[in-house]
């Protein structure tokens, strides 16, 4: 029971950290995105 209790712990813990990567790896390539557009807007107004 208890080793059920740790390795499920590790588990989420490895699963939430995985997660945060993800989610800060879609952050940098939407910042990147939008940086990309607002050039390309500039480019074609200007």
């Amino acid at each position: 029971m208890i080793k059920n209790g740790i390795k499920k712990s590790d588990f989420k813990k490895e699963y939430i950290q995985k997660m945060e990567i993800k989610r800060g790896g879609i952050a940098l390539i939407h910042s990147f995105l939008v940086f990309v557009f607002w050039l390309l807007y500039n480019a074609t107004r200007g």
